[in-house]
């Protein structure tokens, strides 16, 4: 009897080996990561962000300064991009440098690159996944009391003679007033009113304009201004009553911040601008003069917000956190 012919199977491939085929084919192409130096870091801190670009064979990259496809999201500051150098074949490697001021998971911002799929084509670009970057507070949770300021003490012997020449002078003074004002008579004309429109955010944006005119007279008044500002800042805080001493720490300052100065986002624009003046005095940046004077037009800003914000309203009225 002839032999029937068998019937040809057709060959499959297993489905272990297709989602193989599925995931390697695109890590075989070109890609772009950014991974952080550290796990997690605080508010303030500076961030180093490791770029590595990898392309396939006949690829070319067309920029090596990666950009932005968007402007940094509200508190996060780019300090410094570095171009891209290679590292292998078809393989580039470069730093950024981020400073966080919001505590929690921050998105950090998206970086792309330009280049060439292959001889011919039109350009391409590369951008990496999302990256999310955990910042913590540098202080603890609760708003701790601190613990560095303590009352002042009377020193040396007891206290009760200090006190009842005190008290002596204080009514002696006030016998005075009372004799002074029974010959004056009563007064026509009533006393004005507290305002802060001559109180202490006057006197701060008077001192501003002071500033500015000394840095741009001297022309080299950058980075002095910087630290000039801050003062001006902390020892308005004082007068109105927000601080209770000018030598806080820029995390101390924000979590003492009333909430009269520090809605909307009173809080975050005086953060901004005091690590502004920490990176020059601590960090070693060097701005220019029109960034500096961009730094006290922002500072000038916020003080007219809160003088604007507060009405008129009495020192004595401004509530301390």
């Amino acid at each position: 009897m002839p032999r029937t012919p068998e019937p040809r199977t057709r060959w499959r491939a297993p489905a272990w080996v297709i989602l193989l085929v599925a995931v390697a084919s695109p890590a075989a192409g070109q890609s772009l990561q950014l991974t952080p130096d550290v796990p997690q870091a605080l508010v303030g801190d500076e961030v180093q962000f490791t770029l590595r670009v990898r392309l396939r064979p006949g690829q070319e990259l067309l920029d090596l300064t990666p950009r932005n496809i968007l402007p940094p999201p509200s508190g996060i500051r780019v300090l410094a991009v570095d171009s891209l150098r290679p590292t292998g074949e078809g393989e580039f490697t470069g730093r950024v440098r981020l400073v966080f001021f919001r505590v929690g998971p921050q998105p950090v911002p998206t970086f792309s690159v330009l280049f060439s799929p292959g001889r011919g084509e039109l350009p391409d670009t590369l951008v990496h996944a999302p990256v999310a970057m955990p910042i913590g507070s540098l202080l603890p949770a609760g708003n701790p009391a601190l613990k560095d300021i303590r009352p002042l003490q009377i020193i040396g012997g007891p206290i009760w003679g200090p006190l009842a020449l005190l008290s002596a002078l204080v009514a002696a003074g006030c016998f005075y007033l009372w004799r002074r004002a029974r010959r004056a008579g009563p007064s026509r004309t009533p006393a004005p009113a507290p305002s802060l429109e001559i109180g202490p955010f006057e006197r701060a944006l008077n001192h501003l304009v002071d500033l500015e005119r000394r840095a741009r007279a001297s022309g080299n008044g950058a980075i002095p201004l910087y630290g000039d500002v801050a003062e001006v800042l902390r020892n308005c805080l004082v007068s109105v009553g927000a601080l209770r001493h000018p030598g806080l720490t820029t995390a101390e300052t924000a979590a003492a911040l009333p909430p009269v100065l520090g809605h909307g986002e009173g809080r975050e624009r005086l953060v901004l601008l005091l690590s502004d003046s920490d990176l020059v005095k601590f960090a070693q940046v060097r701005p220019d003069l029109p960034a500096a004077l961009d730094h006290l037009n922002r500072a000038r800003d916020l003080l007219t917000t809160w003088k604007v914000g507060l009405g008129p309203l009495p020192e004595a009225e401004v509530p301390i956190s």
